[in-house]
């Protein structure tokens, strides 16, 4: 009979993969849809986008038509902003899939572990072999209930209570990572090869890394304040994920014990200390005193 530590671990692959199997689903209509969004501004939020400071009349055409000598940097940022402001709304246009539900999953998953602070350690230690794929189990309505809030307010709203809990800071690289890609465009001609590559590599690559980020990192950081009550000064501890990929530097944190405050400060799991990014699987759960 596997011990909490194994079960811990396991439990939270599985909430991985659920997580990561929606996902996979969701990104081929993903980036049709984002690209849509890019060309045309028929469906586009208009308070979403004002909220970015994006102009929700503007298209990627109306950028295209920028001659080359007139392209600097506010253009540079404005198509980028563009990108950016299209991924945040069909994240959030498909919140039950890409949040609510993993988010409730990994509650029902978790749910029965109440952990030691020594067993947590532990846990973001111990090594085990990656967990088959389960079957996914219907969610239970009570866990969905903890989210309903989610599910009924407007994309400004839901946006401003996700950049409250520092749910979607990876939307701030992910506008830093589009205009690396949009800046190429500045060197090319309109309409030739090199500038229709570039435009491609920021729909087609951004556009998905962007999502697959700020799922990861949202889910993640939802599940870490409600962990946490709300309450900064709560005790949490790195817990790695041995059995996915990670860089060098998460054994290093596993196991580390700071209070909520201290990890928003000194980088939380998938920021600054990790150089996995939107790949790294680590995150911080709560410990008992």
């Amino acid at each position: 009979m596997a011990d909490i530590v194994t079960e811990y671990i396991q439990a939270n692959d599985n909430a991985n993969e659920y997580s990561n199997k929606l996902l996979k689903e969701i990104q081929p209509q993903a980036l049709e849809d984002i690209d849509d969004l890019i060309i045309s501004d028929e469906n586009r939020d208009v308070e979403l986008w004002d909220e970015f400071e994006v102009d929700p009349g503007l298209v990627s055409a109306d950028y295209d038509d920028t001659e080359v000598e007139d392209r600097d940097l506010d253009w540079v940022i404005g198509l980028a902003g563009l990108s950016a402001a299209a991924s945040v709304q069909f994240f959030l246009d498909n919140r039950e899939d890409l949040i609510i539900n993993p988010s409730a999953y990994r509650l029902q998953k978790m749910d029965r572990f109440s952990m030691t602070r020594e067993q947590l350690v532990r846990a973001g230690k111990r090594e085990v072999l990656t967990v088959p794929l389960e079957t996914y189990e219907r969610l239970q309505a009570n866990f969905v209930a903890e989210f309903s809030s989610l599910k009924n307010v407007g994309n400004k709203e839901l946006y401003n209570i996700l950049t409250e809990t520092k749910a979607l800071r990876p939307i701030e690289k992910h506008v830093a990572d589009s205009m690396s890609y949009v800046s190429r465009m500045t060197n090319y001609p309109k309409g030739s090869p090199q500038f229709k590559g570039a435009v491609a590599d920021l729909v087609n690559t951004e556009t998905k890394q962007g999502l697959m980020g700020m799922n990861r990192r949202s889910v993640d950081m939802l599940n870490t304040v409600q962990k946490s009550g709300g309450d900064i000064k709560t005790l949490m501890v790195w817990i790695l994920d041995p059995s996915s990929k990670h860089c060098q530097y998460c054994p290093e944190w596993a196991g580390e014990v700071r209070t909520l405050e201290e990890w928003e400060s000194d980088g939380l799991p998938g920021a600054e200390v990790c150089a996995g990014g939107d790949k790294c699987n680590c995150h911080l759960d709560s410990i008992s005193a």
